[in-house]
């Protein structure tokens, strides 16, 4: 039942870091029937899609490794962990300091629900980073394109943007094949 749900312990960290804390995904509407609150949130669970879901988050924090004195992945890499960090709620690591701001903080339990109130920060770090990575991988990959040309047939290093793109509708294939 959702009312005796303990939403600041819904979101662990590793979800959280490949956006998929939200509590219904993992919950049945009827258990006994085997009915999720989200009938295709069962697709997330697969393989395909945890690597995919990590791949995204990860390819971001690689603008770190790529400029790392740049100010802007400085910041928006911080953000990115303060809204992953937020989202996980109460659990583990130093899911205290959750707990501790959500008791004695006035106003903080409107948090109640992490992954629903802090997320939108980690999308918005974590999508202009991702931009940002492009651009640089790109302008690194383009820079290179003779060197490269020994590893890679052709121009195939061009078609980065189209993979990063499909991996986010594949991500997304529930909007895409009109299941939501």
């Amino acid at each position: 039942s959702v009312g005796s749900y303990n939403f600041i312990l819904a979101t662990p960290i590793f979800e959280a870091f490949r956006f998929m804390g939200f509590w219904a995904f993992k919950n049945y509407y009827n258990e006994a029937a085997g009915i999720l609150h989200i009938p295709y949130s069962h697709f997330y669970y697969e393989p395909l899609f945890i690597a995919f879901g990590y791949l995204l988050s990860g390819l971001a924090f690689c603008a770190l490794l790529i400029k790392p004195h740049d100010r802007r992945v400085i910041f928006l890499s911080s953000l990115a962990l303060i809204g992953i960090f937020l989202s996980k709620g109460a659990n583990p690591p130093f899911g205290y300091i959750y707990e501790f701001m959500f008791t004695h903080l006035p106003f903080f339990s409107v948090f109640r629900e992490p992954y629903a109130r802090f997320t939108g920060i980690q999308v918005f770090s974590i999508s202009i980073l991702l931009g940002l990575f492009t651009f640089y991988f790109y302008s690194f990959l383009e820079s290179r394109a003779g060197k490269l040309s020994h590893f890679l047939p052709g121009r195939l290093w061009k078609f980065w943007p189209l993979i990063l793109l499909m991996t986010v509708i594949t991500l997304s294939f529930p909007i895409v094949t009109w299941q939501v």
